[in-house]
């Protein structure tokens, strides 16, 4: 069946489409805007028809993008934007084809060169896809897991994990249940205890916070439930602890899981009952505490004490990573940007490399990684003067994360698939960071071939991040890049591969495979 461009894509309105799409079960795909000259447009949505039938134009001038819980939109509406179309198909399976205009390349899906028609799979969509525009506009494509709500406090994302997030906040606001926030460092965990504070019935006493790693095992009973005078050398007067601070309030720990083990058990006394004993003291204390606790560490794995971690798992909310709501994007840089004042006037003059590293990076340090990288941004920015992609992102200079490709651009992100195959293989389960030194040139090939030659697949399933991966590689005396390979070495492989298998081909030629199906197509070469 040949799809048809419907007569009016915007007659309906972007929340009643929104519901059209809950309400069938299907996945709902959402272009979302990453980076746009003006400022204001960062974090605009557009919620796209699933409609095996309909093509979806992406053009200067259509579709429409409105901020989250605002009715209606308009389009991208900048002179860097084609007149001429990208054509978008959804289908009810979750998957989205690309059609590219015929031309000069001049977009890019995942950093790399795009053109023709491009399948892209229902996890690849999932995982989200950024899609430049000749580098001056880039849009998100991921698949809507929540209806947006109307962004307020320091809590900013249009993804589905954040609106959870936000929900999660106002449930736990209501309670008195102990809460514990787990997510990376720089997730904003902080932050979800002090707007649970906030919209709780304590918001009118103290939030009272302290750092667990920062406490030694000798001072961590005194600092926690206080002293009387004489209890120990030094104890000259009497001293309160956190815990009689936070009588009627509430006390945040972060960094729990570094609770020295000789005061877990002193802990878990005082979340049951309210009760503790100052260090010195012969006489039992109360106080009515709220508690909220955060860490980045598996509780589990480290020895913990159980049944104090069972009482602060009372509520749980975990804070996803940025890589993981790479949608979010547009508006954190939004609010970095207008917390650094008037950036009007020369957003549009960033560099496409530097919009391309803000769009496409891991960003391992998460949001407090993001925000030091604008705020870097801005201050050279004021003197017209541009970073390099090194010092924006803090990278080693000889990081392959900023290893120029044939076409000058920077690959911070896996290559994008191509119109071949859609078999991609899961990601296999992270069974945690290591050191990227850790990993021997061995284990290295052996896990590219497991993993069918996937980069993503490949970093998760060692347990690194894709730009450390891509240091490996360029270090591998057996593995080479797609554009360091000769057109007729790969001319003669796909002689000898099987037809359509590009992982057996990736193989044979010991290349990353997405970046190979980018290759051909740049080659003219079908396979």
């Amino acid at each position: 069946m040949t799809p048809s461009v419907p007569p009016h894509p915007e007659e309906q309105t972007q929340s009643a489409r929104i519901a059209g799409l809950d309400a069938a079960g299907a996945p709902a795909p959402t272009l979302t805007i990453l980076w746009h000259p003006d400022s204001q447009r960062l974090g605009e949505q557009c919620a796209v028809s699933v409609d095996d039938d309909t093509l979806v134009p992406i053009s200067r001038f259509t579709p429409g993008f409105s901020a989250p819980g605002v009715l209606g939109g308009r389009p991208l509406e900048h002179a860097s934007v084609s007149r001429t179309p990208i054509h978008l198909l959804a289908s009810r399976d979750g998957s989205v084809r690309l059609w590219f205009p015929a031309g000069p390349v001049c977009h890019e899906v995942d950093g790399l060169p795009a053109g023709g028609e491009l399948l892209l799979t229902r996890e690849q969509i999932a995982s989200g896809v950024v899609l430049s525009l000749r580098g001056r506009v880039v849009l998100h494509l991921g698949h809507r897991t929540a209806l947006p709500d109307r962004l307020s406090g320091r809590l900013l994302g249009v993804s589905g994990a954040m609106v959870r997030v936000r929900r999660q906040i106002a449930q736990a606001a209501s309670t008195e249940l102990p809460v514990l926030v787990l997510g990376e460092s720089g997730t904003g965990k902080e932050l979800v205890a002090q707007e649970i504070h906030a919209r709780g019935s304590r918001s009118g006493r103290p939030l009272c916070t302290v750092n667990m790693a920062a406490l030694t095992e000798s001072i961590a009973t005194t600092e926690l439930f206080g002293c009387v005078k004489g209890a120990f050398t030094g104890a000259d007067a009497a001293r309160r602890g956190l815990w009689a601070e936070a009588d009627g309030a509430t006390l945040f720990m972060d960094e729990v899981g570094d609770t020295p083990a000789l005061v877990q058990p002193m802990l878990l006394r005082a979340v049951e009952t309210g009760q503790y004993r100052p260090v010195g003291s012969s006489r039992v204390e109360r106080a009515d505490v709220r508690l909220i606790a955060a860490t980045d560490r598996p509780l589990q794995e480290r020895g913990f004490n159980v049944p104090l971690l069972r009482r602060l798992e009372a509520f749980v909310i975990r804070m996803p990573a940025l890589r993981d709501r790479r949608e979010d994007l547009g508006v954190l840089l939004r609010r970095e940007f207008d917390e650094a004042g008037d950036v009007a006037s020369w957003l549009g003059e960033v560099p496409p490399e530097l919009v391309r590293a803000l769009c496409l990076h891991d960003w391992p340090g998460n949001v407090r990684q993001l925000r030091h990288a604008v705020h870097r941004l801005v201050l050279a920015a004021q003197d017209r003067q541009w970073l390099s992609v090194e010092d924006l992102l803090s990278l080693p200079p000889a990081s392959s994360a900023a290893r120029a490709t044939g076409n000058g651009l920077l690959p911070l992100a896996e290559s994008a698939p191509g119109p071949f195959t859609d078999d991609e293989p899961q990601d296999p389960p992270r069974t945690g960071w290591r050191a990227p030194s850790s990993v021997t040139s061995e284990e290295l090939l052996n896990a590219l071939e497991q993993q069918a030659w996937s980069l993503r697949a490949t970093a998760t399933s060692l347990g690194i991040s894709r730009s450390s991966l891509y240091a490996l590689i360029d270090r591998h005396p057996l593995i080479r890049w797609p554009d360091d390979i000769a057109g007729d070495e790969i001319a003669a492989a796909v002689t000898e591969a099987p037809a359509g298998d590009v992982a057996a081909l990736a193989s044979n030629l010991r290349t990353p495979r997405e970046a190979l199906r980018r290759r051909l197509v740049s080659l003219g070469i079908s396979h």
